[in-house]
């Protein structure tokens, strides 16, 4: 998108640079030149919007295919509510995205059997005497 629009500036200029030609004309072609030299320009402003357009929709589809993969697998684990909600809610920024404050969430939940139990790690209960 950076060359593109670079492209379309180096072109911009061009047409610019065509206004200099103008005087050189005689009368009945200057108003023509000029006609195409702004119907130039427009195209230049409408092929930048267009090609802004086409990106910013290619990084919304984008976003959104990552959010609805997350919320898939989330939907689709075996893990309980309680723990899809806690890694639903984690932090998606910084460095190290949301590795800082996984530990601190999941060491949160109250109910840690529930959580092995999620994880395939089997806790016998414990008999009371």
């Amino acid at each position: 998108l950076t060359n593109y629009k670079a492209l379309l500036a180096k072109y911009n200029t061009n047409y610019s640079n065509l206004s200099e030609f103008v005087e050189f004309l005689s009368e009945e072609k200057r108003e023509q030149f000029r006609s195409i030299i702004s119907k130039g320009h427009l195209l230049d402003r409408t092929a930048l919007q267009a090609s802004l357009g086409s990106a910013d929709t290619v990084a919304q589809s984008i976003t959104t295919a990552v959010v609805m993969r997350h919320a898939s697998w989330l939907h689709l684990s075996d893990f309980p509510k309680e723990l899809q909600l806690t890694v639903e809610n984690l932090q998606f920024e910084g460095p190290q995205r949301f590795a800082a404050k996984t530990d601190e969430s999941l060491h949160m939940l109250k109910n840690s059997r529930v959580m092995l139990k999620s994880l395939g790690v089997y806790m016998p209960m414990n008999k009371k005497k």
